[in-house]
């Protein structure tokens, strides 16, 4: 039982670093060293799909 533990908690680890390791290669061809702008990039994707999904809805 402690080692389908361990497997649950290394899983909810690993699913936030995903989207990380997404952003960076989007960035890295607008400018390497900023930091800002990834973060900025990583809040508005969930905004850009909300207003793609609202402008569906009104289609």
């Amino acid at each position: 039982m402690e080692g389908a533990d361990d497997v649950e908690i290394k899983q909810p680890s690993v699913a936030p670093t995903e989207p990380h390791q997404q952003t960076p290669p989007a960035v890295e061809t607008s400018t390497p060293t900023d930091p800002l702008l990834s973060l900025l990039l990583l809040l508005l994707r969930p905004l850009r799909l909300f207003c793609g999904m609202a402008y569906a809805h009104l289609l």
